[in-house]
């Protein structure tokens, strides 16, 4: 039998006389290398660049029998994602997957195999599209009330990170009835841009931002909290908790009521160590009145006709609380609250079974009086009695002035900023001596016209201390006008 003999001793033989591999021929070394897929003059950062990088011959071919390990680099040295070496097959380097992290405007990529390099064209990297996850709000809360616009600037950056400058965006929500001012703009060179929200109606809102074909819906939503409806007079109970709707940094439970008659809304603490804050905003949303924590006694205002939204809130911890609210305020009969507008307040009656200064019997009508602006107050009385007319600051009960006296029919009048004293309520007292009354009309006259606005007040003692009624008694048995 005869056999039939390859020599194969040569490893330059055909290796495919011998069945072998093309791999185990010697690899070529190659004589250049260029950039076949080089970046462009402009990319996105965190987005993949092809690259390819070519090893050559002498003739300036591709050495396809050149298997080196190609290695880029990066100048400056900006952070980047993906392989930097990466073994030639058939004189061909690809690298996969390759992305810049770092926006910068003067970069180049220099490829290197043996004793060889390439440097590619200078490039510039830009910011990438915008990113749900890393794109920031400066909101601290995780939910915001309805009803209010919320100041929040957005900081819009790409997935590595990087700001997002001198972009032309647009918001958008799928919450009905949410709105943005102003919805649409360009970023700041930082990548910030300042808008405000405002929901009219609760629930999760998402934050889409458009930047010309793309749009992106940001990771977390805006909760948006609704205001619980009240009817008055009501009573009810809540809790405050770090999970509570947020407004301002301080976690809020709100409610809404109308109310054709004037009111008074309380808040009262029930656990211990915890202080609410009692904030009122008129609908729409024109002022907003807050009036701080005090955990031993309620906190009230005198509320003219309308619709308001209030909140129980705290500034940090919490705790449970009891909210009140009333179409009448008064802790007795004979105290009457007023408003003051300016005019004729009403004709009113002075008699047995209304109040009476238990030193001397004598009739008398307490007026809680509240304004904006400073006023004179006049009692007209009719002739059956002599009408006097005093004044407290009604916060702490001190007697601070009065007319009055003299003859039936005869108008007392105080000219003082009366209606406002060191920005709290006053107390108007109307009184007659002991065993007289009758009909009298009370006339506030305001000084400096302003919009009317709800002063805050701890609920009053019907009385003043004792050593201020005796000033008040004093100041009858004189019988004098000041």
């Amino acid at each position: 039998m005869t056999v039939a003999v390859i020599a194969c001793a040569s490893i330059a033989a055909s290796v495919s006389a011998c069945g072998g591999d093309k791999s185990l021929a010697p690899a070529k070394v190659p004589a250049g290398i260029r950039f076949q897929t080089a970046p462009a003059s402009v990319v996105p950062a965190g987005e993949d660049v092809p690259i390819v990088v070519e090893l050559l011959d002498s003739a300036g071919a591709v050495e396809r029998g050149a298997r080196d390990v190609v290695t880029l680099a990066v100048v400056p040295g900006d952070p980047v994602v993906g392989p930097t070496a990466v073994r030639a097959v058939n004189g061909v380097a690809r690298f996969d997957h390759f992305r810049f992290r770092r926006v910068d405007s003067n970069v180049v990529l220099t490829a290197a195999a043996h004793d060889l390099s390439a440097v590619s064209s200078a490039f510039r990297v830009r910011p990438g599209p915008i990113s749900a996850a890393s794109t920031t709000s400066s909101l601290a809360a995780p939910s915001l009330p309805t009803g209010e616009a919320v100041p929040v600037v957005f900081t819009l950056r790409d997935a590595p990170g990087n700001t997002i400058g001198a972009a032309a965006i647009a918001f958008s929500s799928g919450l009905a009835g949410l709105t943005f001012t102003p919805s649409s703009g360009t970023t700041k060179t930082d990548g910030t841009f300042a808008t405000s929200v405002l929901a009219t109606s609760a629930g999760s809102a998402d934050i889409r931002i458009a930047n010309g074909d793309a749009t992106t819906t940001l990771a977390t939503p805006i909760v948006f909290c609704g205001a619980t409806p009240l009817t008055l007079p009501v009573s009810t109970t809540g809790t405050l908790s770090a999970n509570t709707c947020v407004s301002g940094g301080r976690a809020t439970a709100s409610y809404r009521f109308s109310t054709a008659a004037t009111g008074g809304v309380s808040v009262l603490a029930t656990s211990a160590d915890f202080a609410p804050w009692l904030e009122l905003r008129t609908v729409p949303a024109t002022d907003n009145y807050a009036k701080p924590p005090d955990v031993t006694a309620p906190l009230e205002w005198l509320l003219p006709a309308g619709t308001y939204v209030v909140r129980v809130s705290a500034a940090s911890g919490g705790g449970s609380f009891a909210l009140t609210g009333s179409a009448t305020t008064g802790t007795s009969p004979c105290v009457k609250r007023v408003l003051v507008t300016g005019g004729t307040f009403a004709s009113q009656r002075l008699q047995a079974g209304d109040c009476t200064i238990s030193e001397d019997g004598s009739f008398v009508d307490k007026y809680v009086v509240y304004s904006s602006a400073s006023c004179g107050v006049s009692v007209k009385p009719s002739s059956q009695f002599a009408a006097w007319l005093f004044i407290f600051d009604e916060t702490v009960g001190t007697f601070l002035d009065g007319r009055g006296g003299d003859d039936p029919g005869v108008s007392e009048q105080i000219g003082m900023p009366a209606c406002k004293f060191l920005g709290r309520p006053l107390g108007i007292w109307v009184n007659a001596d002991p065993g007289f009354g009758g009909d009298y009309t009370l006339t506030f006259t305001l000084v400096a016209q302003a919009t009317i606005r709800m002063e805050s007040l701890q609920t009053p003692s019907v009385d003043p201390p004792a050593s201020e009624m005796q000033k008040l008694l004093e100041f009858k048995r004189r019988g004098r006008k000041r």
